[in-house]
């Protein structure tokens, strides 16, 4: 593997990493983190912050009921970001809707766009929220979710175009991030990761700590040679 790296004397160092060209066959699920002890109160912000756990989720399907993800994250008070990319069956190209299941809170965005935003303790409810989508492509997902008190449930489900029934998104349509996804500090802090493919080669831009601007990660990526698109 061969690394560059360039220095934008204004903000922090900017790492690109050239990644082999390669392409997966089937996917391994979404990279997950999950956050101990969010700060909950009254419905307002809720905090990806404190201890975390991360791993590979295969799929989005869980009732922890009275209790967590993990015997390091507390049964309530947590958090959870699921992040990677979802790819659609060659050949179904049109409506997609997705469908969460959550208690309590939860929003998706795919390809970049917020599709579904219940950021709210409740008791447990489906959302449903559509995309046109072309198949035997990938784009980016990204889904939170956060646990007030009670019973924890989460599932993400999906029903293609010309499908009747919706059904948990499978394993192999589901890609993780290339690298871990690390905890985000504070409101202020921005972890923001970039990928793109130029010349049949991947670029990957990382950048950390760079407070309320991405612009230096955006202006490496594309004096690399791509165009810079940031997830949330």
């Amino acid at each position: 593997m061969k690394r560059s790296k360039r220095r934008d004397f204004k903000n922090p160092m900017i790492e690109l990493e050239v990644m082999e060209p390669r392409r997966l066959l089937a996917g391994s699920g979404l990279s997950a983190i999950y956050f101990d002890k969010a700060a909950i109160a009254g419905g307002g912000e809720k905090d990806f912050t404190g201890t975390s756990v991360t791993r590979i989720e295969s799929s989005i399907n869980f009732n922890w009921g009275t209790g967590s993800p993990s015997p390091s994250i507390g049964s309530d008070t947590f958090t959870a970001r699921f992040a990677g990319e979802v790819e659609t069956p060659a050949g179904q190209t049109g409506t997609y809707t997705f469908r969460t299941y959550g208690d309590n809170g939860v929003r998706l965005w795919v390809d970049d766009k917020l599709i579904i935003d219940d950021w709210a303790a409740h008791a447990p409810a489906t959302n449903d929220g559509t995309i046109s989508l072309d198949g035997g492509k990938r784009y980016h997902i990204v889904l939170e979710y956060f646990e007030s008190t009670g019973g924890a449930a989460l599932n993400l489900q999906w029903k293609k175009p010309g499908d009747s029934n919706f059904a948990i998104i499978p394993t192999a349509n589901l890609h993780p991030l290339q690298r871990d996804l690390p905890p985000l500090s504070s409101a202020n802090y921005i972890n923001v990761r970039e990928a793109f493919t130029y010349n049949g080669i991947t670029y990957q831009a990382i950048g950390d700590g760079i407070a309320n601007d991405t612009a230096a990660i955006q202006a490496a990526v594309n004096a690399a040679g791509g165009t810079s698109r940031v997830c949330p």
